[in-house]
């Protein structure tokens, strides 16, 4: 009977170490269980990456997919037109002329192109449209949100042979592994035919590897970008396109200079045709820069003092005033609001001188007083034929006397011509009346 109770007390025994086992291991498993969970919640949480093309805001990024588009395009071009760049009608010299740089423009293309068409160095030219003897012209670059380290860029521009012809449209997509300095190009047979016209803002699935192995032509160079060198190729930019893409000009005018200055597209093309010999030899020898909410603005001065109003939000996306006066600037207001009244009628007087220099005698004529004009100029041209034949064309203008009486206030301007200083000077009176917020009308001696 002893040895009976003994064994139950051995089984219970055992029993209870089971039990004290299990809870210890579940214990174990549920203190575990909440740790990861802990962990969990302490990691970082995944970046959410912001949906759309947006503007490319770096410009060393823009000159790095610049440069990148300008070397896919020459090598693209010799492929058609290696007789004329190699200078021969020799067959032999030609076919493997096309067929090095064939390679190396294959070398340029991006893998999933190369795959999805089953592309090779031999057939590449086969499955490209022909192209002249062109120059890429960028005209929007956008960046799609990072997802790995390679990064997408949307590229629109033009194929020129020449800046002043009109061109024809091209869209690429090109990728860039900044560890490996390297880039990949997705052709615009490829683009078109998956994405079509892509627009700023757009959300497209582009697939990225997560690096471009590096070969002899599908590297790229860094170079710093100085703000003259980038402040001289948006100052050529606005330039070509006053001479030579009048439409794209206008559209790149501020819309309330626009809205202020011309009707249409036709009457800004007029105008622009108009000065052709000045935007010609236009060249850019000042600027300055703000910075404003939201944009960057820069005032550019050519040699000859004129003005070029351009804000910039992305690099290359701009908007220009072409004078400072037609639409007021920040500044202006600025100042305007903290002057006396005898500031402002002087304020308001350089505009008018600003414009004579510009010879934009409708600003001016819009700025007479109107009994003034009814009496003196009845139209357009009688104003324009008298300043023509009373005062210089460009001129240097020194305010004196000033005098005021209730809302009229005047001034003496002395007027000498800046391209003879041995000149005769001119002296007018004006009177000034000041009206709601910058607006002013005027009068003079005749």
């Amino acid at each position: 009977m002893s040895k009976i109770k003994n064994i139950i007390i051995i089984l219970i025994v055992i029993l209870l170490l089971a039990v004290i086992a299990l809870v210890l291991v579940l214990g174990i498993g549920n203190s575990n269980k909440e740790n990861t969970q802990v962990a969990n919640e302490t990691d970082t949480p995944i970046e959410q990456t912001e949906i759309g093309l947006k503007p490319v805001e770096k410009r060393e990024d823009y000159y790095i997919i610049k440069d990148s588009v300008g070397k896919y395009y020459s090598y693209y071009a010799i492929i058609f037109n290696a007789g004329s760049y190699y200078s021969t009608q020799d067959e032999q010299i030609i076919a493997q002329a096309e067929k090095d740089n064939a390679q190396i423009l294959y070398n340029m293309l991006d893998t999933e192109y190369i795959e999805a068409k089953g592309i090779t160095a031999d057939n590449i030219k086969a499955n490209l449209s022909k192209i002249g003897q062109v120059t890429a012209y960028i005209k929007n670059m956008y960046i799609m949100p990072k997802t790995n380290n390679v990064e997408v860029y949307v590229v629109k521009g033009d194929l020129k042979q020449n800046v002043e012809d009109s061109g024809t449209e091209f869209e690429l997509i090109v990728k860039l592994d900044k560890t490996n300095k390297t880039f990949s190009i997705v052709p615009q047979e490829y683009v078109t035919e998956k994405y079509g016209n892509i627009v700023e803002g757009q959300s497209i699935e582009i697939s990225s590897e997560q690096s471009i192995a590096q070969n002899i032509n599908n590297t790229y160079t860094e170079r710093e970008i100085t703000e003259e060198t980038y402040l001289k190729d948006l100052f050529a930019e606005i330039r070509n396109e006053l001479l030579y893409d009048k439409e794209e000009a206008y559209n790149h005018l501020n819309e309330e200079y626009k809205t202020k200055k011309f009707t249409n597209l036709d009457e800004f093309t007029n105008f622009a045709n108009s000065k052709q010999e000045e935007y010609k030899a236009m060249k850019l020898a000042q600027y300055q820069q703000t910075q404003e909410d939201g944009y960057t603005q820069y005032i550019l001065v050519d040699q000859n003092g004129k003005y070029y109003i351009v804000n910039e939000t992305a690099v290359m996306q701009y908007t220009t005033m072409l004078d400072t006066y037609t639409a007021d600037l920040p500044q202006f207001i600025e100042r305007y609001n903290s002057s006396n009244d005898a500031e402002k009628a002087g304020l308001n007087l350089q505009k008018v001188v600003d414009a004579l220099n510009n010879n934009d005698y409708e600003y001016v004529y819009n700025k007479l007083d109107e009994t003034f004009k009814t009496n003196n100029f009845k139209t357009l041209e009688n104003f324009e034929q008298y300043i023509q034949n009373n005062l210089y064309t460009s001129a240097n203008v020194e305010f004196s006397n000033y005098q005021n009486s209730g809302e009229l206030h005047m001034f003496d301007a002395t007027f000498t011509d800046k391209n003879n200083e041995n000149s005769n000077a001119i002296t007018k009176t004006f009177i000034v009346k000041l009206l709601d917020g910058t607006d002013f009308v005027m009068s003079f001696n005749v």
